[in-house]
């Protein structure tokens, strides 16, 4: 296995606070910054801090990862199995529905330079995988890596220092890629309530998952399951509930929490998948149903801010879905990306007005879990 050594500093990300105005993660944003020029600027002949190895695990994704002083993560490029704008926007979603202490880390680095070849080095060790889809996302990555090099540009890709514990899969919850309506959790948020016998079947199953000494709050668990419907709603996520990508984990009060990992299955409308998702999402958490509220009516201009912010453009910036404006644009020149952002921009909108009416129906009645 092959390393390099790249040294920066790594910087704590900080968390959007309830009562403030909702910004750009600036110390995530610096971090992403910092190691893009460490990145772009390699040397192979120089001893370096920062250790990088191709992802060969049993996931579909081609993606590299790097370990500094402890710190993991991944660098993402595009494939079929990660919309790198998608897995950004997924995060920063999440920041401004005050819900990111369940969802990793992300935003936008590019690589070009001789950052180049440094991706590729690491990516084509994958060409010796044993999964086809691995296999064939290598091979997608490899391109694009070529095209920018052949172009004398670059390539995006999502920046992920790894923030949540490690994760463990809860695919009982999920069947037939969407969740499976008899469980448990599934009927709480459908119904708003849930009786003792089910109570206790979730907390035999999350202790069976994440050890006896987990404690199990099945109203957290519920919000936390909640919270992630809507944002997965709100991004058109595709991939959740294929295997693998609905995850839990104990937090740090030894809690059982849902987590949101792998958000990079995203932008693809379904009328039926929406339809699916509703019928289950019917209670909520107060805070994130009155979040959705406020940003949808600044969407369509009922209201003159959102968590302080007060222009849709300003909001864009933050949320990483406009990567023309000035703290970016000396990075990512790029008319197709620009256009792109803007059709994912109209999905977000129109599934965001969606929830806002299934909201206003269903909360006739209370609907908080």
């Amino acid at each position: 296995m092959h390393f390099t050594r790249l040294i920066f500093l790594f910087l704590i990300p900080t968390l959007t606070m309830a009562g403030t105005a909702f910004d750009i993660n600036q110390e995530l944003y610096n971090q992403a910054r910092t190691a893009e020029k460490e990145f772009n600027k390699t040397s192979f002949g120089e001893d370096r801090g920062m250790e990088l190895e191709a992802s060969k695990n049993s996931g579909t994704s081609a993606y590299v990862m790097f370990n500094y002083e402890g710190q993991r993560g991944a660098i993402l490029p595009e494939n079929s199995a990660t919309v790198v704008l998608g897995e950004v926007f997924s995060y920063q979603l999440s920041r401004a529905l005050e819900v990111n202490e369940i969802f990793s880390e992300k935003t936008l680095m590019f690589i070009q330079n001789d950052g180049l070849p440094l991706l590729d080095q690491y990516i084509s060790e994958l060409l010796e995988s044993n999964g086809k889809a691995k296999i064939e996302n290598t091979k997608r990555v490899r391109a694009l890596i070529n095209k920018a090099v052949e172009e004398e540009g670059g390539i995006f890709t999502a920046y992920a220092p790894w923030n949540l514990p490690k994760p463990t899969d809860f695919d009982e919850i999920v069947s037939k890629n969407k969740i499976k309506a008899s469980h448990p959790m599934a009927k709480l948020l459908r119904k708003g309530k849930i009786s003792d016998k089910d109570r206790n079947f979730v907390t035999k199953e999350l202790k069976k998952k994440l050890g006896q000494s987990v404690a199990v709050d099945i109203e957290v668990f519920a919000k936390d399951l909640s919270n992630l419907l809507v944002v997965d709603f709100l991004t058109n996520q595709w991939d959740r509930y294929s295997g693998g990508n609905l995850q839990i984990f104990k937090d740090k009060n030894n809690v059982a929490r849902i987590g949101a990992y792998d958000n990079g299955g995203t932008f693809e409308v379904s009328t039926n998948r929406r339809k699916a998702s509703l019928k289950i999402l019917r209670s909520f958490d107060e805070n994130t149903k009155n979040k959705v509220l406020e940003l949808a009516s600044f969407i369509r201009k009922k209201k003159d801010n959102f968590s302080g912010v007060n222009s849709i453009e300003r909001l864009k910036e933050i949320l990483e879905l406009d990567i023309s404006h000035k703290s970016l644009r000396k990075y990512y020149q790029s008319e197709s990306i620009v256009n792109t952002n803007e059709r994912y921009w109209k999905q977000f909108e129109d599934s965001l007005l969606i929830l806002e009416e299934h909201i206003m129906k269903v909360c006739q009645k209370p609907c908080h879990i």
